[in-house]
């Protein structure tokens, strides 16, 4: 059994490349096959390789699904914080190598590469399921099988017992059978329900017979049925006498509606002879000398006189036209010199008087500017004697006359006096300067104001000289108008009124004559026309009296049709109901073998749960006693097992045979013992096709007689049980494995260092 478990594995890591990846810039590390070592100090990198390997199967670790981490926090941060990190890890399948690139980052993607080609991404979720499609095992049972996470060795004992069943059967694929269990109790429900509900509807279809008379009903349709023959035979005889009423019945009424018909069409022409008749007496009375002319003579004539009339309204329009226009330019003229008006200003100043005004006050302003600046030398000259003074000469710069300082301070206060009159005299002037400024423009403001009048002025002279011509165009427009409408078009409107009647009394003459003639042709069909009016009135009263009885018999026979179909409705319905209870029946008893089917289901899935269990405890029991003894150093306690009852335990053997929890009776480090076998065994039974196993910090709690015996199970029994092995430590004792690849992963934590990997030979 425990050589079927570990037939040939197939599956490899050969290399992993990690950049900016914790705290590893750079690194490169290749595996063999066989068992792997990396050691290292705490915090050196050495579990930032493994959950390195776990992301780029998998695309999460541990700390990452567990949410302890964020993905950006798997970014290197020191010495220099980066924003990108990539891994590449090659393994190798089936013959086949693979090739995984995952880059994290702004931009997180991953490509799955087989022989260089491109077969996944860059989505991180296909390239997931291709990986646990071709390995055929996903996360959840690598992470708890395959990868045994820091300090999580004995993730098998540390679930409480009342959830340990649950996880090792969901981690055995057993928990496959409890949710198959529930849906076939679902369905047994199911069944029953729908079973139940077969059978009331049962005793309702056998309630609604029992009140079904099927022998009165037969009964019932016989009679009907019979009675039925008589009235379709008195519908026969009386249909073929209603058919000979109707041929001679239709024949009256042929005639009648040509009677009808002649006579209503000679009364129409009476009356139209009889208005026309009237119109030519009302023509006749006029007196019209036209009447003279033949017909084509008064059509050529009334053509001549619409022409002539037709080019003296021709005239009128184009004049009105005229008039329209002209009428417009007029009022837009007159616009405008309102306007033109309305924008002259309001001056009450000549020309001359404003170039008079503008001549005195720019002679002021010269004035005013020359006096400034005579005040300005002035204010020179005083500033200078002034500083003379200060400078304390003693004798007068201007006279050389000696002086005291009494007479200095003397000459310095007249001086300051000067200075002083002689500013408030320069502001006066600059007032004075702004005033004057101030007229000239309010003088130039007019001048431009005068110059706009005289241009308005002449342009509204212009505008009236136009207006005036076209008021004059305007009345000549007006008096040819009113020669035009005077009597020309009135006298020709009534010759051709007088024309018109005299083509209409020509038009009703040839009317009347031609409407005499078909009237007298009418009478003439209508004294040929032979009808009986009291015939027509018998054969239509024995059709109605025959008609009726029809209508009576098909009434009749309407009520034996209805109640013929309320009784077949009856009879079907029962026979319906027959058949229902038939059916129903029958669903009934497909449930009840539907129900003992699910039954039997239940209980063979239960035996299989029970025998796979005990198949797969078996094995793993199997593996456990090879593995136990060779993994525990001491000789009190000579096997392990795990037992499956109503929870699973793992148990030891003492010497005297006897099996004691492992939980209740172990020390820590024996207990780290017995989760390492039953780890490394679980993995031998349910990894058979993978061949790798991950070990992070196992001799954990291991004393040292425990360390040296696992490094030597390591190195003779599970070297020859699993393919490939990682164990993470800072144990050097396991240094010693003589068949192991070693890393040494070294770190200068206190200058921020990163990673560095050295092959151990």
């Amino acid at each position: 059994m425990f050589k079927y478990c570990l037939f040939i594995k197939i599956y490899m890591i050969k290399s992993i490349y990690l950049e900016n990846w914790k705290t590893h810039k750079d690194s490169f590390l290749t595996f063999n096959k066989g068992t792997n070592i990396l050691i290292g100090k705490i915090g050196s990198g050495k579990s930032s390789i493994v959950d390195a390997i776990c992301y780029c199967l998998f695309g999460t670790f541990p700390s990452l699904s567990s949410k302890k981490i964020t993905i950006s926090e798997t970014l290197m941060f020191k010495p220099t914080k980066q924003e990108k990190a990539i891994l590449k890890l090659e393994f190798t399948h089936a013959d086949k190598t693979y090739l995984v690139e995952r880059t994290i980052g702004k931009l997180t993607q991953a490509k799955l590469y087989l022989d260089g080609k491109l077969i996944a991404g860059p989505k991180q979720t296909d390239v997931n399921d291709r990986i646990s499609q071709i390995l055929n095992i996903d996360y959840a049972l690598f992470s708890k099988i395959v990868y045994s996470e820091q300090n999580e060795l004995d993730f098998f004992l540390k679930i409480p017992p009342s959830k340990r069943k649950e996880k090792f059967d969901e981690l055995f694929g057993i928990s496959h059978f409890e949710n198959m269990k529930e849906n076939v109790r679902k369905l047994i429900s199911f069944v029953s329900i729908e079973q139940d509900k077969q059978q009331v509807l049962l005793n309702q279809l056998s309630s609604q017979i029992l009140n079904i008379n099927i022998s009165e009903l037969t009964s019932k349709e016989l009679e009907l049925k019979s009675k039925l023959e008589e009235v379709m035979d008195l519908l026969k005889n009386i249909s073929e006498e209603k058919s000979k009423l109707i041929v001679e019945l239709n024949i009256q009424k042929q005639n009648k509606e040509k009677f009808d018909k002649l006579n209503l069409q000679i009364n129409v022409l009476s009356s139209k002879i009889d208005e026309i008749t009237r119109q030519l007496d009302i023509l006749k009375a006029k007196e019209n000398f036209f009447f003279t002319y033949s017909l084509m003579d008064l059509e050529k004539l009334k053509k001549d006189k619409q022409k002539f009339i037709f080019d003296i309204q021709l005239e009128k329009e184009n004049i009105n036209s005229n008039l329209l226009f002209y009428t417009k330019q007029i009022s837009d003229q007159e616009s405008k010199i309102n306007m033109f008006k309305r924008s002259i200003h309001p001056l009450q100043i000549t020309t001359s008087d404003l170039v008079s005004q503008k001549e005195v006050f720019e002679k002021e302003l010269l004035d005013c500017k020359a006096k400034d600046l005579d005040v300005v030398n002035m204010l020179n000259n005083i500033e200078k004697s002034i500083s003379e003074l200060q400078k304390g000469y003693s004798v007068c710069p201007i006279c050389e006359s000696p002086l005291t300082p009494d007479k200095i301070q003397e000459q310095l206060q007249k001086k300051q006096f000067q200075k002083q009159e002689l500013l408030n005299k320069q502001k006066q002037l600059d007032v004075l300067k702004q005033q004057l400024s101030e007229k000239l423009s309010q003088l130039s403001l007019l001048e431009k104001n005068l110059k706009e009048n005289e241009l308005i002025n002449s342009q509204i002279s212009q505008l009236s000289v136009s207006l005036e011509n076209n008021k004059k165009v305007v009345e000549d427009l007006s008096i040819k108008l009113k020669e035009l409408e005077k009597n020309k078009v009135l006298n020709l409107e009534e010759e051709l009124h007088a024309i018109d009647d005299a083509i209409s009394f020509l038009s009703l003459s040839s009317q009347l004559n031609e409407l005499s003639k078909t009237k007298n042709q009418l009478n003439e069909e209508l004294a040929k026309l032979f009808f009986d009016e009291n015939k027509y009135q018998l054969v239509f009263s024995e059709y109605q009296n025959i008609d009726l009885k029809n209508k009576n018999l098909l009434e009749q026979k309407k009520l034996y049709d209805s109640l013929l179909s309320s009784i077949s409705k009856d009879i079907t319905n029962y026979n319906m109901l027959i058949s229902s209870m038939q059916n129903v029946q029958k669903n009934i008893d497909k449930f009840n073998v539907k129900k003992q089917d699910l039954s039997y289901f239940l209980v063979s899935i239960e035996k299989s749960q029970v025998q796979l269990r005990n198949v797969l405890i078996d094995n793993i029991n199997s593996t456990l006693s090879i593995i136990w003894p060779k993994l525990y150093a001491y000789g009190d306690y000579v096997s392990a097992r795990l037992r499956a009852s109503d929870d699973y335990i793992l148990e030891v053997q003492t010497l005297t045979g006897d099996w004691i929890r492992v939980e209740g009776f172990l020390s820590g480090g024996e207990r780290a013992c017995a989760a390492l076998s039953i780890r490394i065994s679980i993995a031998l039974i349910l990894t058979k096709d993978l061949g790798l196993l991950i070990l992070d910090e196992p001799t954990h709690n291991l004393d040292e007689k425990t360390v040296k015996t696992f490094g030597e199970m390591v190195e003779v029994q599970l070297s020859g049980l699993i393919d490939q092995i990682f164990i993470i430590t800072h144990d050097s004792k396991l240094l010693e494995v003589s068949n192991a690849t070693k890393y040494i992963i070294e770190r200068d934590k206190g200058n921020d260092g990163v990673s560095i990997i050295k092959e151990y030979l």
